[in-house]
């Protein structure tokens, strides 16, 4: 079964400049995407490639800096496939743009939230106004939380009440890769106590759902890797940047392209530099095989080094579940 997810990076650059963002923040020119080329191009991956499944995500920078009118008229082109958007929402959620979130996106936006080092003055106070503003109209949010070395120097449960007294009931928590700005900041967090903390945070009895959690258990129920475990990210997703370049993963497609939306599909499936990186995801670290755990953690997200002997891997979630020391539920 063929399933694509291609992130649409409708701007290049980023009204915020965070640290531990992969992309460069508001250092990039002020480029936007060319909705009709963009659409045009995703619609011949679909007669190329048939794919099972496809989802486009609008993504960036921040997607809401790009002309609504070329949002709404690229998402016009799609329908009946899934869409989503990663927005920052610190910026004035006009009416507008609000009918537009209501419209296209299966009633959830994603934004994100970080401790310290994405907002500035009042840009917070801003965001929670935002959120508060798409929950009263009918809509989830869906937060993602980078865990940096200040969101990990946090107790899980301090977040998880703030998320929760916003409304919020759903959370994403990612890691911070070697990309963009995070590559000249000290953002990144300790991995031994970047397990520690998600231990905790699957520990905790917030009502908040946890997807990154809910996939670790998923992985376990299956008694296999799934998410970015599975080490096939660079084979069914696309990251089309605002210039036309496309790439594999988004976190690293700003720099590593595959091809462009000027060229035909096959030229980007059947690119040299995508069968390098395809290649390069394959390969795991030989400590790996011997870890008891291997089976389920698969070598984790390829874009992720190790620091010394630790790697970045759930270990103590994973080990607790498949030791039967907690019970896995639904």
């Amino acid at each position: 079964m063929s399933q694509y997810q291609i992130y649409v990076k409708t701007a290049e650059h980023c009204n915020l400049n965070c640290d531990h963002c992969f992309t460069t923040g508001s250092n990039p020119l002020k480029t936007f995407f060319n909705a009709s080329a963009t659409a045009s191009f995703i619609k011949k991956i679909q007669e190329y490639k048939s794919p099972d499944h496809m989802r486009l995500v609008l993504h960036g920078g921040e997607p809401l800096l790009a002309p609504l009118s070329q949002l709404i008229y690229f998402c016009e082109q799609f329908s009946g496939i899934p869409l989503a958007v990663q927005t920052n929402l610190v910026y004035n959620l006009s009416e507008n743009k609000l009918r537009f979130f209501q419209k296209y996106f299966d009633g959830v936006i994603g934004t994100s939230w970080d401790s310290k080092i994405r907002f500035k003055g009042a840009e917070e106070e801003l965001w929670e106004k935002n959120v508060k503003t798409l929950l009263s109209s009918g809509l989830d949010v869906e937060v993602c939380i980078c865990m940096t070395k200040y969101v990990v120097g946090i107790h899980p449960d301090e977040i998880l009440n703030k998320m929760a007294s916003l409304g919020i009931t759903r959370i994403i928590l990612e890691r911070v890769t070697e990309d963009g700005n995070a590559k000249a900041n000290s953002v990144f967090p300790d991995y031994g106590e970047m397990d520690e903390w998600l231990y905790q945070a699957y520990q905790s009895t917030s009502s908040i759902k946890i997807s990154t959690v809910e996939e670790i258990i998923e992985g376990i129920k299956r008694g296999g890797p799934v998410g970015d475990r599975c080490r096939d990210c660079q084979q069914k997703i696309f990251t089309i940047n605002a210039d036309g370049t496309v790439g594999g993963c988004p976190n690293s497609a700003q720099g590593d392209h595959w091809s462009t939306i000027y060229h035909m599909p096959e030229d980007l499936f059947n690119s040299v530099q995508r069968t390098e990186d395809i290649s390069c995801e394959l390969i795991r670290d030989i400590r790996c095989y011997r870890c008891d755990l291997f089976s389920l953690c698969n070598g984790d997200c390829h874009k992720l080094p190790w620091q010394r002997d630790t790697c970045p891997a759930p270990k103590k979630i994973l080990r607790s579940l498949k030791n039967g020391t907690n019970t896995v539920t639904s």
